[in-house]
């Protein structure tokens, strides 16, 4: 059992301690003596920021690219810990979690780059470590973690073709999109779609982002606003080119 407060919801200091009393006691009374008391659920909403790299158009993600692909997503492999330590960034930060998503990648084409494997681990950003703070019982300010979904997590579609421009992390023998846009599909017409939240948001992917961080006696629903999901999608400058002329156009690219 669980009570709902609106983060914008306010009561008088006399009236609000009157009904946190009566609902305490009230629960107290219909509890087993060993039974937890049941948590406030608080409702709040929060805005974020991003710098991650965003490229207007294929000469410069060319360019970014340390190798550049054409493949098939093969299967997810497994979750990891993304925060690294920044002296051993082979050893995950045993304070810190955030989630990347491991895929298989089988190349079948490279465009890009030199001694680059038929089978790749594409890592996808699934979710970060975050903090949302609060006034804890001793008037300090506690920082309760939670997972903050990652904006630009997309998951793959297995046995479709795609193109993808990636970075290399030679420490963990991983790929990962250098930016955004970082990974388009052949259509069966012929032409190529982005795939990203921020350039190419499917119909059903929402604007804000929703996760959920806990004290000993609240429960936070954290309603994530500010993020670039559809920000540029009028700037879409790669769904609808041919398949030829983006091969073409890379193919120069590289060749400068």
């Amino acid at each position: 059992m669980q009570s709902i407060r609106k983060k914008w919801i306010r009561l008088s200091a006399i009236t609000g301690t009157a009904l946190l009393a009566a609902f305490l006691s009230a629960c107290s009374a219909q509890l087993p003596a060993d039974a937890e008391m049941p948590k406030e659920v608080e409702e709040v909403n929060i805005s974020i920021c991003s710098d991650y790299p965003v490229y207007s158009d294929i000469a410069s993600m060319v360019q970014a690219s340390d190798c550049i692909v054409i493949g098939q997503y093969q299967e997810f492999l497994s979750s990891w810990n993304m925060d690294r330590l920044p002296a051993d960034p082979t050893q995950e930060d045993p304070t810190s979690y955030s989630e990347g998503r491991l895929y298989s990648f089988a190349v079948s084409q490279v465009l890009k780059g030199s001694n680059v494997p038929d089978e790749l681990t594409i890592n996808k950003a699934f979710s970060v470590q975050a903090y949302y703070p609060v006034n804890g019982a001793n008037g300090q300010t506690q920082s309760l973690s939670y997972q903050l979904p990652s904006q630009y997590y997309i998951s793959p579609e297995y046995g479709t073709p795609y193109l993808l421009f990636l970075s290399y992390s030679p420490a963990n023998d991983i790929y990962f999109a250098m930016g955004e846009p970082g990974e388009v599909i052949f259509q069966d017409d012929g032409t190529v779609e982005v795939r990203s939240n921020l350039f190419h948001p499917a119909p059903t992917q929402p604007a804000r982002l929703e996760a959920q961080a806990e004290s000993d006696t609240t429960v936070y629903q954290i309603s994530i606003g500010g993020t670039d999901i559809g920000r540029y999608a009028e700037e879409d400058f790669l769904s609808g080119m041919t398949q030829k002329d983006l091969l073409a156009e890379i193919e120069t690219c590289v060749a400068e």
